[in-house]
């Protein structure tokens, strides 16, 4: 399975939340934390050019 294979325990924690009744609440609130996570981690790498969360590319 994909997701097992890509975050072990953790996918599968979030693969029994979305497929309970409030789906699509949580999927707005999973995708909205993630949001600020990119966007924390691209401003972190304009501060600090050395440090690069994995499998960012400098666009400059």
């Amino acid at each position: 399975m994909f997701t097992e294979s890509v975050g072990g325990p953790f996918a599968v924690f979030l693969k029994v939340y979305l497929t309970k009744k409030r789906q699509v609440h949580l999927r707005k609130l999973f995708l909205s934390f993630w949001e600020r996570i990119l966007v924390y981690l691209s401003l972190l790498a304009e501060k600090n050019p050395e440090v690069k969360p994995p499998g960012f590319v400098n666009q400059s």
